[in-house]
């Protein structure tokens, strides 16, 4: 007698040839291959996540008729089913029962929300009702394994780039694959808006596409008001493009390469480090996590404060009001100015609202001082390295810069415009105007103050601020502030005839200099062709406002004036692209889509060109 392991499918109807000895089946855990059972769950999860996406999007995004309907509540409860029962089944292959649960414990939450719901399914289900009256414990696990599924896509993809022999065929940069991967989801939220249930009224291919674009680059230029022409779960995808371009389109990219690729390759720590300006590469996974709940941390204190400010309490809940305070929350942070407010926040009651558009200004400056920023200052709070001496360079140039663009900003627009469109308010109401524009022109797009009102002057103001931006690495655009503070003090310095440029007793590199002003002189060069090419396009606009346009389009602010929804077709594709160049270009470090040449062994004789 001998003992054969029990295969995971075993042909019950095996005889006993005559002679041969019996067998015995030993059915216990340990002699079945967990791996390979587990491996055959998962595939039965990969499954389920397909179908759950495809009848998922037919569930929110589709008009459905009632046999339609009946079909795909059917297809709902046995995909909940199988997913509960493979769920379960997993607990007898688990080695241990605590690290089963950190493993997997969302999934048996959502199974035991399902078991909770057959049992008190009255309660679950009004529990659930309270955020949407349509909304139930199986759409929430269907919607769980849909966006599971589109993730380990993702993931998959990932993968793909990183063993592919693409990347050496053709010497592809992690940046340049990495700014190839951003189109993927702005495709994605334009078929995603182009739903029947996302718009009111349909949207054409094209302003989806500018939409998606806009949303996903944080810029904020609409051809459709965001308020009426899109429904809720158009809002909620807009919402969602936004939160993952300001704060996503890197960190969630690698995220993925953690999660589905089995963790990050080293040119992705390499990049992850250059970007953020960090050295400590093995680190990379815990400030991606640093990053990621600091961002939701602050957008939950920022909607907070935004729904007291409308004088709101949580005893008795609004749920539209607080969703309306999550999405302009998530919407300054990222600095994308999306409003749910027809004719945004120049509307009453919110320009009137100190208490509103403080808290908006602060979101917008804090998402905007970038990620490094805000990593150095918080580590700088440890006891062990707390001093400013640990506070880095770029860090304290990066605070002094922003708080003079804000400062400067808001005296010039106070004096400016305190004889034209501010005539009529006090000082106050002026110096809360002008801060206001002073930090929204940085690339959020939000405004309380009609931007076709302003005298041109104040808009020659506007344009210098959108187009310089925000700071490296944030969810903000534009050339960035530290690009301008290292050209400024390369300019002080040939004035005063010093051969080296110094900082905080540092001397600063050539090549930050030579960057610097490449990216300038690169970004007034695209600027200056988009916006011939626009008032080419468009001879019955004004020449100035087609300029505002490109440069708010280029610099990801999303301000205004009047032009944006006027555009015809090419013109649209113009700002598209100046949308993606902005955001991408800077991101990545324009000098990454250049061909990289080979370094020479040798040095050439050096001539000197006369310059006056």
């Amino acid at each position: 007698m001998h003992t054969r392991r029990l295969p995971l499918f075993w042909d019950l109807t095996h005889r006993i040839s005559p002679g041969q000895a019996p067998l015995v089946y030993d059915f216990s855990m340990s002699f079945i291959d967990r791996k390979v059972i587990t491996r055959f769950f998962d595939r039965v999860v990969y499954t389920l996540g397909f179908l759950s996406f495809f009848v998922f999007i037919l569930r929110i995004g589709f008009y459905l008729s009632d046999q339609w309907n009946a079909i795909v509540v059917q297809s709902i409860q046995v995909i909940v089913i199988l997913f509960c029962l493979q769920e379960l089944l997993r607990w007898f292959l688990a080695k241990g029962i605590i690290t089963h649960i950190k493993d997997r414990w969302f999934e048996n939450f959502i199974v035991a929300a399902l078991l909770l719901y057959f049992i008190k399914g009255e309660l679950i289900h009004s529990s659930i009702q309270r955020l949407h009256p349509n909304l139930g414990i199986d759409d929430i696990t269907i919607a769980y394994l849909g966006l599971t599924q589109l993730a380990l896509v993702l993931g998959e993809l990932i993968r793909f780039f990183r063993s592919t022999s693409i990347l050496s065929k053709y010497s592809l940069s992690a940046a340049q694959v990495f700014s190839i991967s951003f189109a993927i989801p702005i495709l994605i939220g334009t078929l995603l808006l182009k739903l029947p249930k996302a718009t009111v009224n349909g949207i054409s291919w094209l302003d989806a596409l500018f939409t998606s674009t806009s949303a996903l680059c944080v810029t904020g230029l609409t051809v459709l008001e965001t308020a009426t022409d899109f429904t809720p779960l158009g809002q909620f995808i807009i919402c969602f493009l936004f939160q993952i371009g300001g704060l996503g389109i890197m960190t969630l990219s690698l995220a993925f390469g953690i999660l589905f690729s089995g963790g990050l390759g080293l040119k992705e720590r390499v990049l992850m480090s250059d970007i953020i300006s960090e050295d400590r590469m093995g680190e990379i996974g815990g400030i991606l996590a640093k990053i990621t709940a600091f961002t939701f941390t602050i957008q939950a204190i920022g909607a907070t404060l935004i729904y007291l400010s409308k004088g709101f309490e949580f005893q008795a809940l609004n749920i539209k009001e607080l969703y309306a305070a999550i999405f302009h929350a998530i919407s300054a942070f990222c600095n994308a100015g999306f409003s749910l407010h027809q004719g945004g926040l120049a509307v009453e009651p919110y320009a009137s609202n100190v208490f509103y558009g403080l808290t908006i200004m602060l979101l917008i400056v804090i998402g905007g001082i970038g990620f490094p920023v805000i990593i150095n200052l918080y580590e700088s709070l440890n006891p062990k390295k707390r001093g400013v001496h640990f506070i880095k360079i770029p860090t304290r140039l990066v605070l002094v810069t922003s708080a003079w663009l804000i400062f400067l900003g808001a005296l010039f627009i106070f004096l400016l415009e305190g004889s034209s469109s501010f005539a009529g308010l006090d000082w106050k109401e002026r110096l809360y105007q002008s801060t206001f524009l002073s930090i929204t022109s940085r690339t959020a797009g939000f405004n309380i103050w009609a931007t076709e009102s302003l005298s041109m002057v104040t808009c020659l103001v506007v344009i210098a601020l959108m187009w310089i931006g925000g700071s490296p690495m944030s969810t903000a655009g534009g050339i960035k502030n530290l690009t301008i503070a290292i050209a400024f003090l390369a300019v002080k310095a040939t004035v005063q005839g010093r051969k080296h440029i110094e900082i905080y007793g540092r001397e600063l590199t050539n090549h930050s200099v030579f960057k610097a002003f490449n990216i300038i002189i690169v970004s007034l060069s695209i600027l200056f062709v988009a916006t011939i090419a626009l008032i080419l396009l468009e001879p019955q606009a004004k020449a100035f406002d087609l300029f505002f346009e490109a440069v708010s389009a280029f610099s990801t602010v999303g301000l205004t004036r009047g032009v944006t929804a006027n555009l015809s077709e090419p013109s649209k594709l113009i700002i598209i692209a100046l949308m993606y160049t902005g955001r991408i270009g800077f991101i990545t470090f324009l000098s990454g889509f250049f061909l990289q040449m080979k370094k020479n062994n040798y040095k050439l004789l050096k001539e000197n060109i006369p310059i006056s």
